[in-house]
């Protein structure tokens, strides 16, 4: 953003896209074929890739093949040449995504990404009955039942786009003195909403956390079979009509937005049988990422633990990373491997959201949960506006910002894009290295926006890889990059 800001390592693995890099692979396709079907409930496939050769042949390519169940990625390194490639004996669940980058000396590619749902409910290794009858009638009819459900797809996602499009400008242009959003007008709310939950059904349990306007409780839904566990935000007494319109705009966002496996799911609300609206979602056992972070760092530092370490006797001493190969599992600290995955899992929810043009514009460890598995979930749209001119979102409101995570742009203009996303990203990356430090330690709030015009940055936190450190500097970039591209560096 700022060009004067210092030179970025130019290691061809982080290399970001420019006009001589190799053209995106096109017409990728996959194939899939049962060669073990013991488990019936997820048989074990093998997956070929094709795709359409180029024009002019990359030096090589690399396939990710990423298994959602599983929350794995596997790649592949596949010659120039090539125009197909074979991932074997793959468990694939039910969801999966392959992606296909070309690599030159001169760069890369645009990723070409392809999704695939496989039904879970056909018996993988059922007998064939082969009639020519039953070969015509799949060959003559099956075509049109696919060009017919990626129509009904294609329309779905038309008409979802459109509603969300109409909402947001609405919501933006509404002035809040005009709307009351208490249940004394049952008129604002939907009375037919799928998302709405009987309040006899939610039991509200213990505080898990506080915010200056809002508090969330962990609490268990009621249901026939079992009782759910979840987490409930709420706002605190006697909120202001500006604070209802939030997080009522909250609810509507979280409504809006398909689920991801790295985003909180909305389990539903209640708006209209309690005083105040209630935003019920999915528990996440482990809390917040900041304070999962600290706490493994409270660990490295106890003697009875690991033995004297010296901490430099400063109010804003920055961690440093040790060796956490040989820390013991069941000290629940995560280990190298797993802060590399807590950064490749944020990124992915974050590249799913942008390409709804969601902007969260308060990313920060503290708004990133952790469940029992380690899998990361982003959660707090209570920031976040969908983008529906030009990708920028101008915030006109006074209140208070999260500085030590935003970019230039967003503290001085108060203007939020992807890229301002991608900036609080890179400040994120900072908090995992160093073990959830605090940003800019040692600098006091008021003087920072002077020292970041000037071109101050963090240092390099100790331990950290140059791939990381090129990922934490992403806002020194004058072109820009964008979580779609940081997923495959």
């Amino acid at each position: 953003m700022n060009k004067d800001n210092g030179p970025i390592p130019t290691s061809p693995r982080f290399a970001l896209i420019n006009k001589d890099t190799p053209e995106t692979p096109r017409d990728l396709a996959t194939e899939e074929t049962v060669v073990d079907g013991s488990n019936a409930n997820n048989p074990l496939y093998d997956v070929e890739l094709s795709w359409s050769q180029p024009r002019f042949s990359p030096d090589f390519y690399t396939a990710y093949l990423f298994i959602y169940s599983e929350n794995k990625t596997l790649s592949l390194n596949i010659t120039g040449n090539s125009t197909s490639a074979l991932y074997k004996d793959v468990a694939l669940g039910i969801y999966y995504e392959v992606t296909l980058v070309a690599i030159s000396r001169k760069g890369r590619s645009l990723p070409a990404t392809l999704y695939r749902y496989l039904n879970s409910t056909a018996s993988p290794l059922a007998p064939k009955k082969s009639t020519i009858s039953t070969e015509v009638i799949l060959i003559v009819v099956f075509p049109f039942i696919i060009v017919g459900l990626a129509l009904m797809v294609l329309c779905n996602q038309c008409l979802v786009k459109r509603i969300r499009t109409n909402y947001f400008k609405q919501s933006e242009e509404k002035d809040v003195s005009a709307v009351n959003y208490t249940i004394t007008e049952p008129s604002v709310r939907e009375q037919d909403d799928e998302w709405e939950i009987q309040i006899e059904k939610l039991i509200i349990k213990d505080v898990l956390g506080e915010g200056a306007f809002g508090v969330v409780r962990r609490g268990c839904i009621i249901t026939e079979n079992e009782n759910v566990e979840v987490a409930i935000k709420m706002l605190r007494d006697n909120p202001t009509q500006d604070e209802l319109k939030q997080f009522y705009q909250e609810i509507d966002i979280m409504k809006s937005v398909p689920p991801h496996p790295h985003l909180v799911s909305l389990i539903g609300c209640i708006t209209r049988a309690n005083k105040w609206p209630l935003l019920v979602v999915e528990y996440c056992s482990k809390g917040d990422l900041q304070s999962y972070l600290r706490s493994a760092w409270d660990k490295l530092t106890n003697p009875s633990v690991f033995g004297r370490v010296e901490v430099p006797n400063t109010k804003y001493a920055s961690n440093i990373l040790y060796d956490l190969q040989a820390v013991c599992i069941e000290k629940n600290i995560p280990q190298p491997k797993d802060l590399i995955s807590f950064a490749r899992q944020i990124a992915l929810g974050m590249e799913y959201l942008s390409s709804l043009k969601v902007i969260h514009r308060d990313l920060a460890a503290r708004n990133v949960l952790v469940c029992e598995n380690n899998a990361i979930k982003i959660s707090d749209f209570g920031l976040s506006r969908d983008v529906y001119h030009n990708n920028v979102y101008c915030k006109t409101t006074g209140g208070k910002v999260p500085i030590r995570w935003l970019a230039l742009e967003s503290v001085t203009h108060q203007i939020y894009t992807t890229q301002s996303d991608v900036w609080s990203f890179g400040i994120l990356l900072w908090e995992i290295v160093t073990l959830g430090s605090t940003p800019y330690p040692g600098v006091a709030t008021e003087d920072l926006l002077l020292l970041l015009k000037g071109g101050y940055r963090m240092e390099r936190p100790s331990n950290c890889s140059d791939e990381m450190y090129v990922l934490i500097q992403l806002e020194r970039n004058e072109k820009g990059a964008f979580f779609s591209q940081i997923i495959y560096l």
